[in-house]
């Protein structure tokens, strides 16, 4: 299906509360996967808040959201395909350096930016979730996404991805931009050196960059990723 300059899809695939489009429709990318997410058990649905905010956002580092629909309690997404190859399937033959690090990551940063912007948190950035479109780096799968609630004192549903999430993604608190902020500090510790920050710390400035990202307390990080951007 083609609509103006973007290649669309529309394949059924379930996702928590629903269901979305995804790549193996069109034959998968090189790194590229369609995602599975968690099934939902009558806990609250995030995805479809998530990418109805998102509609109408123009970000190169976000993929473009076209229309969301729902029926008989099912959602439906209707997406721009991002083509290019995920940092997972590039970080399997090379490690990035400092400077393309540093890039990739202010890319991120702004998608982030408005995503939390929205009131909304990512909860799963890591290499699977980044695809490097040409020169620009895209954050993608909003499954494990939600939005801030500010009367919850935690999350109704755990998930994330082990090693990238933060720690009150288990249920210490409630996630916020803050979370998001911690899994890019494993995400560029991993992108230096193929390791988690615990095991080996980036070396040279980014390593205090990554230190500050990564610690347990949520106050203690970075407060927002404008300050994650002025510190790279």
């Amino acid at each position: 299906m083609f609509w103006g300059d973007f290649h669309l899809y529309l394949a059924i695939q379930y996702f928590a509360g629903g269901v979305r489009g995804s790549p193996a429709a069109e034959g998968e990318s090189p790194g590229q996967r369609p995602s599975h997410p968690a099934q939902s058990h009558g806990a609250e649905v995030y995805p479809a808040e998530v990418y109805r905010k998102l509609l109408g956002c123009s970000c190169p580092n976000l993929p473009n959201i076209f229309e969301v629909a729902e029926r008989n309690g099912e959602n439906l997404v209707l997406e721009e395909f991002v083509e290019g190859d995920t940092l997972d399937f590039l970080l399997r033959e090379a490690l990035f350096s400092p400077e393309e690090t540093r890039k990739i990551v202010m890319q991120l940063c702004r998608a982030l930016w408005i995503l939390h912007d929205l009131g909304a948190v990512h909860r799963d950035v890591k290499p699977d979730n980044v695809i490097l479109r040409e020169d620009e780096a895209v954050l993608i799968d909003f499954d494990a996404a939600r939005v801030y609630k500010a009367e919850q004192e935690a999350d109704t549903q755990i998930l994330g991805t082990t090693g990238f999430a933060a720690p009150e993604q288990y249920g210490m608190s409630q996630s916020d931009s803050r979370a998001d902020i911690y899994s890019v500090g494993v995400l560029m510790n991993v992108m230096l050196t193929g390791e988690h920050p615990s095991r080996r710390l980036a070396p040279g400035h980014l390593d205090r960059v990554v230190e500050h990202c990564t610690r347990v307390n949520p106050a203690k990080r970075y407060k927002n990723v404008l300050r994650l951007m002025e510190a790279l």
